[in-house]
């Protein structure tokens, strides 16, 4: 349990470093008090998701499907045929991009069904 407790602490931050990044290239890239914005924005991300775990202890099933829903199946089920579609639609057959469009489809309709039964979940 501590080497689990350990490992969450040390890959956090690994985790975190290029969101941060590319969220302060986009919105804190200039201006005053720059370092004091780009702080408190991360103060309030890890204190956000400090809170989200207490929140969620007895719940923690619940709350990894919501996660899984809203973050993973896009990555892994939605976006995939679309670059696909988007890199491709001028060189490839009329099948082939019906094909990406009805993956994206299924990977839409599996994220709303997993975030519909986790939302139901939390309030059962």
């Amino acid at each position: 349990m501590m080497l689990l407790i350990f490992s969450i602490i040390v890959v956090y931050p690994v985790m975190l470093y290029p969101a941060f990044m590319i969220f302060d290239l986009h919105f804190f890239n200039t201006g005053e008090n720059k370092n004091l914005k780009q702080n408190g924005f991360r103060t309030f991300v890890v204190l956000g998701t400090i809170a989200l775990g207490i929140a969620s202890i007895g719940n923690f099933d619940n709350m990894l499907a919501l996660f899984g829903s809203v973050l993973c199946t896009p990555l892994g089920l939605i976006l995939p045929p679309i670059f696909h579609y988007q890199t491709f639609k001028s060189s490839q057959s009329g099948s082939r991009s019906i094909f990406d469009l009805l993956f994206f489809l299924i990977g839409c309709s599996i994220s709303v069904v997993v975030f519909t039964f986790t939302i139901a979940g939390f309030f059962s």
